[in-house]
């Protein structure tokens, strides 16, 4: 008996029920295929015995890591013209937190890998027998591209500010133009006339979100070459332009933190938000959005969702399921107003 106390033919004696039915309710991958009475009655006597699933053994049974690596782009500021205080802390961290959350949703174990520029990974990192598949985040890894053809090792790319247009990778991206186009409308409806851009200088992460606003605000007939400013580099620029900008009721920021600056220093000088100017930022940055902050109006992007769709469309190549080798899925991003614009017309 005691020798077979930890099996699953124990368990399965010990429940009443089929051994494959036992089968299916331990894996996470099928348990759903049972119903959830007899689940529940099979965790209970796992319970009772202190059963554990030897996973060694399954893996080896069903030929998979079950394990998804996770490579991440650094983004170095050593080439950058532009202060650190500009740049949004939380966006690499916040698509590692998301993707960690999707992965261990599927009971997989997450490999995280990060990779500096001019480095190059190891090609252990993509053995089949460690991991079942690769998501890159921020960059295609093009490097890689034949190695993991070869080997047929799913993979996919997973960013904000990727290339939306290409059709020969598998990607799961955003299209930025409906959390912009939101934001337009609302301030156009609220009567704002005067909109302004402010970001750093052009670099690869900015290049896609300015070219959208600057073509929206061409389309609705708000551009204005003097306010359009990709290029402020840090706190004393944005003083500056403030100081002696008073030609502007509304305000579009590349992100959280540099809306976050403006706003404080538009009160500062005695510039009401959004009483005489709205501000908006972009990423939905949880430093600056609810209870004891500005709750700075923004364009939100999807993180967990986009997340648990790369995940998704990961695992389906995996696991054969009919899917597109070429996954190509854009999220639409979403306008939040905050308390940092008006929504409705001044004086309504």
């Amino acid at each position: 008996m005691e020798k077979n106390r930890h099996s699953l033919k124990y368990i399965a004696k010990l429940s009443g029920v089929s051994l494959s039915s036992v089968s299916r309710a331990l894996d996470p991958a099928r348990n759903h295929m049972v119903r959830p009475e007899l689940r529940e009655k099979i965790r209970r006597c796992v319970d009772k015995v202190n059963f554990s699933v030897n996973l060694s053994a399954r893996r080896l049974r069903l030929n998979k890591a079950e394990a998804i690596t996770v490579i991440v782009y650094l983004d170095s500021f050593k080439h950058k013209t532009f202060s650190v205080e500009f740049a949004s802390p939380s966006a690499g961290r916040d698509d590692i937190q998301c993707l960690s959350a999707a992965i261990k949703a599927r009971r997989y174990d997450m490999k995280l890998e990060f990779i500096a520029p001019d480095q190059r990974l190891p090609y252990h990192v993509f053995d089949r027998n460690r991991t079942d598949g690769v998501i890159f985040v921020s960059y295609y890894g093009t490097e890689y591209v034949d190695y993991l053809e070869k080997n047929k090792l799913p993979n996919l790319y997973m960013s904000r500010y990727i290339d939306t247009k290409r059709h020969d990778v598998g990607l799961v991206g955003l299209n930025r133009e409906p959390g912009y186009r939101q934001a337009i409308e609302a301030l156009l409806k609220a009567g704002h006339r005067r909109f302004a851009w402010f970001s750093p200088p052009f670099q690869t992460s900015l290049r896609v979100n300015i070219h959208i606003i600057n073509e929206l605000f061409r389309e609705y007939g708000v551009f204005d070459e003097r306010l359009f400013l990709p290029t402020l580099c840090n706190y004393y620029d944005v003083h500056g332009i403030l100081k002696v900008r008073r030609d502007v009721d509304a305000i579009f920021c590349s992100n959280d933190v540099i809306a976050d600056w403006v706003v404080r220093e538009l009160r500062r000088n005695g510039v009401r938000v959004p009483g005489d100017v709205s501000v908006v930022g972009y990423d939905n940055d949880p430093a600056y959005h609810g209870e004891w902050t500005n709750n700075v109006a923004t364009i939100e992007a999807p993180k967990a969702l986009m997340a648990e769709t790369a995940v998704g469309e990961l695992l389906k190549i995996v696991n054969h399921e009919n899917a597109e080798p070429h996954p190509h899925i854009l999220l639409d991003t979403i306008f939040i107003p905050g308390d940092t614009t008006f929504t409705q017309a001044k004086g309504g």
